[in-house]
């Protein structure tokens, strides 16, 4: 769920009973979920979120405690988000259009795009109707994320294992057995791969298969290190590292406002959206409020079986 939850059509499926036979069942998991440890997350999670680091407070730092004004004040912010966003859902609908447009900059990956485009559009729509620099402050964290990423994949495992296999490549030619790339990669700080089936688990990924060939008169399966293919490997996992032609990418920044000229058509999407005297309350937004107000029937009606005891709730 928390794999493909993070963005719009994920689904998981069970297999649920009807009748005589077990059929697939797919559940929609699009939502937003916060998590909180003191352990990080798998890399797969890891790449999935936008995280909020905290630190350790100072002894002389003073901090705010949690008690029951805390909740008090919570609650009242979630019913004044719920309400805005309900009252406007037209708008923010339409926001949600534009916003993948808006975060397609070389910095902004594709799956960073899915985890900042539902804050954008929130943030367009506040700016669209009291003014300010949301969207603009939104685009500048989703940059800034971008860059981060981006550092981190430049040490990220795959990133390593392709520089491997270019000194690899390099010392001991482009056509390896199994067995020879495995003893290379050993001496190059990879002695946990112990097998020729565990070398294949971690290059199939990367679209490094054993093929049919001959070299020096015998005929077997090798790995080719082309080079060509490995400079093409390294820009996709390492974007700050070379390009095929072995000429070093030029970093693009992006300092311009959303609203400047360097971008016509986001800037005049953006302005468009800004300008446009929208109804307060689309036909969307009702339908979107009929939808809330039965999910909310549903939910109530549920949590009175469940707690009276009725039926398969009971069980």
């Amino acid at each position: 769920m928390l794999k493909v939850g993070f963005e719009q059509g994920g689904a998981v499926s069970r297999q649920e009973k009807r009748g005589e036979r077990f059929v697939e069942v797919l559940y929609e998991v699009y939502a937003p979920r916060v998590i909180a440890g003191i352990a990080g997350l798998k890399d797969n999670l890891e790449d999935r979120i936008l995280a909020l680091v905290m630190v350790r407070r100072r002894k002389d730092e003073p901090i705010a405690r949690l008690n029951r004004e805390t909740e008090t004040e919570a609650q009242r912010l979630r019913d004044a988000c719920a309400l805005a966003c309900l009252g406007r859902i037209g708008d923010i609908l339409a926001a949600y259009e534009l916003a993948p447009g808006l975060l397609d900059q070389p910095q902004v990956d594709d799956r960073a795009v899915d985890l900042w485009a539902p804050l954008l559009a929130l943030a367009m729509v506040a700016d669209a109707e009291a003014g300010g620099d949301r969207a603009e402050r939104i685009l500048a964290a989703a940059r800034e994320s971008g860059e981060a990423r981006e550092a981190d994949d430049e040490g990220g495992s795959a990133a390593r294992l392709i520089a491997a296999l270019q000194q690899v490549a390099a010392a001991h030619g482009t056509m390896l057995t199994a067995t020879e790339l495995l003893e290379a990669l050993q001496a190059r700080d990879y002695g946990w791969l112990r097998s020729p089936r565990g070398l294949a688990g971690v290059l199939v990924p990367l679209g490094l298969v054993a093929w049919q060939g001959r070299k020096d008169g015998r005929r077997g399966r090798f790995y080719v290190l082309a080079a060509d293919l490995l400079a093409d490997l390294a820009i996709r996992y390492n974007p700050a590292g070379t390009s095929p032609d072995g000429a070093t990418q030029e970093a693009v920044s992006f300092q311009e406002p959303l609203t400047s000229v360097a971008s016509p058509v986001k800037s005049h999407s953006y302005a468009r959206f800004r300008s446009v005297d929208r109804p307060a309350l689309s036909c969307t937004a009702t339908a979107w409020k009929q939808r809330a107000c039965n999910a909310a029937t549903l939910v109530n009606t549920s949590w009175q079986k469940l707690r009276g005891g009725e039926g398969r709730w009971a069980r």
